[in-house]
């Protein structure tokens, strides 16, 4: 990136929005996978995000510290602009409970749980985050 506000909206996007909806979407399909192997690697997919998500969050608070007010309005955008991804192709006539079995969620899953990830976590932290900044 070439100015702090592209950076810091860049952590906003890939990093607190969508690392922290990739660690819930991990956990969740975790949550309802049966085989062993499969929770493993779910669970180390969401630890891994997890990392990501603490470092973006650093990066993020960092900038609205330190940064001018074009950083902190670059900042504001880039959540005011926290989009519920798209979820991926799923088999033809799979079965939500079978997807969740093998740690794969539905998209109506996927959905809820990034609209649930927006709402109930990530622009609630940012409120309070921007409130402690200032």
């Amino acid at each position: 990136r070439s100015s702090l506000a592209e950076l810091a909206a860049a952590a906003v996007t890939e990093g607190c929005i969508g690392e922290t909806i990739a660690a819930l979407l991990a956990n969740e399909a975790r949550a309802g996978a049966t085989d062993p192997k499969v929770r493993a690697a779910l669970s180390g997919i969401a630890l891994d995000e997890a990392d990501h998500v603490a470092f973006a969050w650093q990066l993020v608070a960092w900038a609205l510290r330190g940064g001018d007010p074009e950083v902190r309005a670059a900042i504001g955008r880039a959540f005011d602009a926290a989009a519920v991804p798209a979820s991926g192709p799923v088999p033809d006539g799979a079965d939500a409970a079978i997807l969740r079995a093998h740690g794969r969620l539905s998209p109506a899953d996927t959905h809820d749980v990034a609209v649930r990830a927006i709402g109930e976590v990530i622009l609630p932290a940012f409120a309070a985050l921007r409130a402690s900044v200032v």
